[in-house]
């Protein structure tokens, strides 16, 4: 019995790492809806916000092409759950050029 013991592997760097990188692809995008939300309330940082949610911004489309996609319309609609009622994300144009998102 005692040399079984020896047999149980402790988790190796393989798996803390994937552990790791799960745990940030289920992070990221929760914490999108509660940066927005503090961005809201706070009125400021919408610019911080937009560049660190990039990946997520860019599912909102670009309001020249047509209807948001599906992807888009959920990250917007989380992103107000808890925000201000006055406030909701915006495309920033410079003519028919999408600057960024808002």
């Amino acid at each position: 019995m005692i040399g079984m013991s020896a047999d149980i592997k402790k988790p190796g760097v393989a798996f803390w790492a994937t552990v790791l990188v799960v745990a940030a692809l289920v992070a990221y995008p929760l914490s999108f809806g509660s940066a927005c939300w503090i961005s809201g309330w706070v009125n400021s940082g919408n610019e911080a916000v937009t560049l660190v949610y990039r990946p997520i911004t860019w599912t909102f489309g670009d309001p020249y092409a047509g209807p948001v996609p599906l992807i888009g319309q959920l990250f917007e609609g989380y992103a107000a759950v808890a925000s201000r009622p006055s406030w909701s994300w915006r495309a920033i144009v410079d003519g028919d050029k999408l600057l960024y998102w808002s």
